[in-house]
């Protein structure tokens, strides 16, 4: 049977919505510092070195032919291989949705009408949004626009503070660094955020990313089963993990996501504050961890990890699946 969902990475710019197809995404990562170079597009504000690679980096607000907004050192870039490597800049990555095809709707004759919309393939529905589809090989094609920047070359975001512009730095030098990892460059895992703390949780376990939407808490379940969402008509259970890692509950609210993984013959949606990145990681770069003060704390960590800006916890996300002490269906 013809598979009629297609995986989309949804992110937000200057306040709309675009949606990429995830078969073509890389990875996800932190804005790092960008180099411009003469005879680039206009709409390439830099380039920089991943892992020994040169991967430009597109403003979509500048290839729509709107001013750029600027930059944030919360922004990130998407990876994306469709043909030459490509970098896109968005604000924030909000999910990885399956799009049913019968949902995308092609674009109106009005938009179409004097070569309108050129880099959009469709639109769909997002609650009470709409999520504009990307065409990436349109965006590719140089011959679609203007070739160079008429002002001439020009500093990549030179109203950041001394401290924005160490940070950028900082990822860059990260970035350029290669890994001994398998594929591409290593194992991906995904960077979630708890709380002012960050967390790695290994992708082989994940199905995908979600907003979290309405959550119904459940009667006579330990605490940290926070409810069940519905996910696309389906039921899912939504656990806490900050108890097993020593901190205090979380509390759900506006912008809350979830990381829906399976493991063990286990599913459930584990809630996040943010989900910041996509890393790879080889073996080397995991060192074990000095002795927790709390056995349990211990228990769901496969070790630590160098990253921009300090260590990165490694959660080994199945044990916590599979463990008695996660349970999604124990009562008590």
């Amino acid at each position: 049977m013809e598979n009629t969902d297609t995986s989309f990475v949804v992110f937000s710019l200057s306040g709309s919505l675009y949606g990429v197809r995830a078969a073509s995404v890389r990875e996800m990562l932190k804005l790092p510092e960008l180099t411009p170079i003469e005879e680039s597009p206009f709409y390439i504000p830099g380039f920089f070195n991943l892992r020994g690679s040169i991967i430009p980096v597109m403003d979509l607000k500048m290839r729509f032919a709107h001013p750029s907004n600027g930059y944030s050192v919360d922004d990130s870039v998407i990876i994306v291989e469709e043909g030459p490597e490509l970098g896109i800049i968005a604000n924030e990555i909000l999910s990885v949705e399956e799009i049913s095809l019968a949902a995308i709707e092609g674009l109106s004759p009005i938009q179409k009408e004097g070569g309108l919309h050129r880099f959009i393939e469709g639109e769909a529905k997002r609650g009470g949004d709409i999520v504009m589809l990307l065409d990436l090989k349109a965006l590719i094609d140089r011959r679609t626009g203007p070739e160079v920047n008429a002002e001439g070359l020009r500093a990549f975001w030179p109203e950041a503070s001394q401290e924005e512009k160490s940070v950028l730095k900082d990822r860059a030098r990260r970035l350029m660094e290669p890994s001994d990892g398998p594929g591409k460059g290593g194992t991906p895992f995904a960077v979630i955020a708890l709380g002012s703390e960050s967390f790695a949780i290994g992708c082989e376990s994940i199905r995908e990313f979600a907003d979290l939407k309405d959550i119904t808490p459940v009667p006579c379940t330990p605490a940290h089963i926070l409810g069940d969402t519905n996910l696309r008509g389906d039921i899912l259970t939504v656990i806490d993990i900050r108890g097993p890692l020593g901190m205090s509950p979380a509390v759900p609210g506006p912008g809350s996501k979830v990381v829906v993984a399976e493991a063990g013959g286990v599913r459930a949606g584990v809630l996040a504050d943010s989900i910041e990145e996509i890393v790879y990681l080889s073996p080397e770069e995991i060192v074990s961890t000095p002795l927790s003060p709390k056995p349990a704390e211990e228990e769901y960590m496969l070790g630590a990890a160098r990253r921009n800006d300090g260590v990165l916890a490694v959660i080994d996300l199945k044990r916590m699946l599979t463990k008695g002490g996660l349970s999604v269906d124990e009562a008590v």
